[in-house]
């Protein structure tokens, strides 16, 4: 078993830059993460040696983490894309993240729920909402056609949305999974999106 590197300093500096740099083009990363480790490293060698050596790190756990999602993914027949935002006459941003995996968890237990998903953040509004795919053996509310306008795409769509979650969060939209490839496809978005964050994805147990 891999043993996790020691927390020094440097590495928790590293960490936090790394992070906050994913949102920069590619060939700015690394000049904004030196420039955060300068402080601790007196000597330019060892400094550069060391970032060198934890991104590599970072990449090798990336690929790892990779490979244990992709194998859960095949484990299941997944049935629903889904998108969930909160309204502000119902929730906080705040409040909506823990009432909606509150919300997840307690369908996992008593409905057989299984999802793998994560937050995002609107670059229209920089509205926060949850991206997912789900089993779902036992749907709850009911999934009605709803016209309405896209702000994204700018033009009238119809989209599918859940009575239950629309009542108690805002709005939700349930896209039907149709083939496997198309569960990659949507897994691909979401592992883009955090990858660029640093965010992290959220499963249901088992």
């Amino acid at each position: 078993q891999r043993t996790k590197p020691p927390v020094t300093p440097q590495r928790q500096a590293f960490e936090k830059a790394y992070a906050e740099s994913q949102v920069l083009p590619k060939k700015q990363r690394r000049a904004e993460i030196d420039k955060a480790l300068i402080p601790l490293f007196k000597d330019e060698g060892e400094r550069q040696l060391f970032i060198q050596q934890e991104t590599e790190r970072k990449k090798r756990n990336e690929i790892v983490r990779r490979v244990r999602l992709y194998r859960k993914i095949n484990q299941q027949q997944w049935d629903y894309f889904c998108t969930f935002t909160y309204d502000d006459t119902k929730h906080t941003e705040e409040s909506f993240k823990t009432a909606l995996l509150n919300c997840f968890r307690h369908l996992a237990s008593r409905k057989g729920w299984k999802y793998i998903g994560a937050w995002e953040y609107s670059l229209t509004n920089n509205r926060l909402h949850f991206h997912g795919i789900f089993v779902i053996p036992e749907m709850i509310g009911e999934l009605v056609e709803v016209k309405d306008y896209s702000t994204k795409n700018h033009r009238k769509q119809i989209s599918i949305q859940n009575t239950h979650f629309n009542n108690k969060f805002g709005r939700s939209d349930f896209k039907a999974i149709d083939r496997q490839e198309e569960t990659y496809q949507m897994l691909k978005y979401i592992l883009k999106y955090i990858s660029k964050t640093g965010g992290k994805m959220i499963f249901s147990r088992n």
